[in-house]
């Protein structure tokens, strides 16, 4: 299991932002490098063992491709396309590429151990750097939901560290009861799949929580394993890049 960040530009405009969509495309690029019976499992619907996305820093004048793969043998199976690549052939013109960093994903204990490193800080400033959507009763949700929220984030928890699966539903009906949105900045989008542009919303939101003390540990748990899993749906395919950051403080109303 193992994150990669990945700085990307084009030739003639290497500050010009990469749309976010674009992560789309390189997925579909990274599928035709990896064995067919690979490309079989991460085409199932429902979760899947990699979240992608791309993230443009303002401040820096860059577009970062970030890419978790979460299991250890799509890991292995992904190593050689990625080992040493310096472009990606897109239809739409190559996209120059440098690695800027490769790291193991925590397991499960070490997350855990972790959560017990981290002051009660009651807030938390959730900063959605792709699009971000959730999927009831067919149709799009396009505002976050703390329900949705949670389903999403045990949903991805369970299927990397299944040996430490979440399922307890009164704790679930708990968590829930203890944490809410209580500020946020964001605005609708549209994220394009082929045809298909999804609805959904990106900016920031924050979150509080007020929970006993086991419960909390689960929630912490969760918000620091978010920015590996992603949030909500499609995260495979560019969706839900979300880096949640701890505060002290409420936000100013």
């Amino acid at each position: 299991m193992k994150q990669y960040r990945f700085l990307l530009s084009n030739r003639d405009q290497p500050e010009a932002r990469i749309p976010a969509s674009q992560a789309y495309a390189l997925y579909a690029w990274l599928l035709s490098q990896l064995p067919e019976e690979v490309g079989d499992v991460l085409h199932q619907q429902g979760e899947t063992p990699l979240a992608q996305h791309l993230h443009y820093d303002f401040k820096k004048k860059e577009t970062i491709w970030i890419l978790t793969f979460l299991a250890d043998w799509l890991t292995e199976a992904a190593e050689p396309a990625l080992s040493g690549i310096s472009c990606v052939p897109l239809h739409s013109g190559p996209l120059y590429a440098q690695l800027l960093s490769c790291h193991e994903v925590p397991s499960a204990p070490e997350l855990i151990e972790q959560t017990r490193q981290i002051s009660l800080e009651r807030y938390t400033t959730w900063n959605l750097l792709s699009p971000v959507s959730f999927r009831q009763n067919n149709r799009y949700v396009i505002f976050p939901q703390e329900r949705l929220i949670l389903q999403s984030l045990i949903a991805k928890w369970n299927l990397s560290f299944p040996k430490y699966s979440l399922e307890d539903a009164d704790a679930f009906h708990a968590l829930e009861a203890g944490i809410r949105i209580v500020d946020y900045r964001l605005h609708t989008c549209r994220y394009s799949l082929k045809n298909t542009k999804i609805p959904g919303f990106s900016g920031s939101m924050t979150m509080e929580s007020r929970l006993p003390a086991p419960l909390e540990e689960i929630w912490k748990l969760l918000t620091l394993f978010a920015p590996y899993c992603g949030l909500g749906i499609k995260t495979t395919l560019g969706m839900g890049g979300v880096l949640p950051l701890f505060n002290d403080s409420s936000p100013a109303f």
